[in-house]
């Protein structure tokens, strides 16, 4: 994008286009897991939220960035892999977070002869020759040197613990309730995975491999923002966006299934709903 108005206008048209796709790509998610009520709980949960509101209004690269992610998983689902794993670049080249899973992904999708090896190899040159490339030659300095040097006041790299930090302002970030939902669906999920718990639990998230990835993904975007802190980014919010979305789309299916399951047991026996619809 061009320096100067012009350009400027032009990302914040794109990152509030997307930003607002988000919301709709969230909720199409929380749709086939759980129905249309889970759908209307995500986009609100998304919508209320202060990093959608405030990161989307400026222009943030955070939705974005999670505006790819959960494109990437619709178009996977649709088994458009080659436009899952673009997705993916563009989510990559927009926040360096999203690298260990773009590999994860090419390295799986070559593998199982989803794709071709000399595509995985573009996409590898591209995303170097875009991130790396430019930023020399104008600074002089890799992009990673550049992020290193600290963050405004306020953000977790000036907490006394930095890496727990990050933490504890995602949970303020998601706000009380979804980031409640978010602990229950989780220890829901490793319940499920180790074969125990009641089935009342178990059920509320996890009950696919599918659901079972986006919460780790979720959970793994979190933690690389925390490492980085340790090496002096800033841990930034919006470097965050996407686990936020992802983990808003958990809140918003397992508010819906605990009060199906709550249905049950007060004896009203609603039709459950099947994961994966």
């Amino acid at each position: 994008i061009s320096s100067g108005p012009a350009g400027t206008y032009f990302w914040l048209f794109c990152a509030r286009m997307l930003g607002v796709l988000l919301v709709f790509g969230c909720a199409a998610l929380a749709n086939r897991y759980a129905g249309r009520w889970a759908a209307l709980l995500t986009a609100g949960v998304i919508l209320v939220s202060p990093w959608w509101v405030s990161s989307t209004t400026i222009g943030q690269d955070g939705p974005p960035t999670a505006a790819f992610v959960v494109g990437a998983i619709l178009a996977y689902q649709r088994g458009w892999v080659r436009i899952a794993g673009i997705s993916v670049l563009c989510a990559t080249l927009l926040r360096p977070e999203a690298a260990p899973f773009a590999f994860v992904f090419a390295v799986w999708a070559w593998r199982g002869g989803r794709l071709r090896l000399w595509e995985v190899i573009a996409g590898g040159v591209v995303l170097v020759g875009l991130w790396g490339v430019p930023t020399f030659l104008n600074t002089g300095l890799s992009p990673g040197t550049i992020a290193s040097q600290g963050g405004v006041r306020g953000t977790p790299i000036h907490a006394q613990i930095p890496f727990l930090a990050v933490y504890s302002d995602a949970a303020s970030k998601l706000l009380v309730i979804p980031a409640a939902l978010v602990v229950v669906a989780t220890f829901a999920a490793l319940l499920r995975l180790v074969g125990r718990g009641p089935s009342w639990l178990t059920d509320v998230w996890g009950r696919t491999r599918e659901e079972q990835l986006l919460l780790a993904t979720a959970m793994g975007w979190l933690l690389i923002v925390a490492i980085e802190t340790i090496d002096g980014f800033s841990g930034n919010t919006r470097y965050a966006i996407a686990a936020f979305a992802l983990f808003s789309i958990v809140a918003g299916v397992a508010a819906v299934r605990l009060a199906a399951q709550w249905r049950v047991v007060g004896g009203h026996h609603p039709r459950r709903v099947r994961a994966g619809t």
